[in-house]
């Protein structure tokens, strides 16, 4: 707020000073994903499945009408989607093994299928359940 009362260069400043608070969360975030890995591996699981998830979100992102125009990277708290994608494959690739576990999964799931499609189709974001369901 101190730096706002100084006009146009408070507004650069503060601008700057979100930027700066955003890319900190950035980084907390790539080292969250770093760890994960690490406690995927250990755990026994497949790492690679971690980067599974996020090429999926970007298949349903990309499926939106607007093509997820309204974000912003600049402001974004969170590193880029396909950023963190490429990472979180590079990190696997580093660290292969584990059990992607997907026949447990797909049967553990199966109870609860009906009630996840009935909210996907509530919520009218079509494209975005296609794009899932192709995937």
């Amino acid at each position: 707020m101190f730096i706002g009362m100084f006009g146009a260069v408070g507004a650069v400043g503060q601008l700057g000073l979100y930027a700066g608070m955003f890319a900190y969360s950035r980084e907390h975030e790539s080292q969250a994903d770093s760890i994960g890995v690490l406690l995927m591996r250990k755990a026994g699981y497949d790492p690679a499945e971690a980067a599974k998830v996020w090429e999926n979100l970007q298949l349903e992102t990309k499926a939106r009408p607007d093509g997820d125009a309204s974000r912003s990277p600049f402001f974004a708290t969170h590193p880029p989607a396909a950023e963190r994608q490429q990472a979180l494959a590079e990190l696997a690739r580093a660290s292969p093994g584990g059990a992607a576990n997907e026949a447990q999964w797909r049967e553990g799931v199966k109870p609860f299928l009906r009630d996840w499609l009935h909210e996907e189709v509530k919520r009218g974001q079509h494209e975005e359940s296609l794009a899932l369901l192709a995937a």
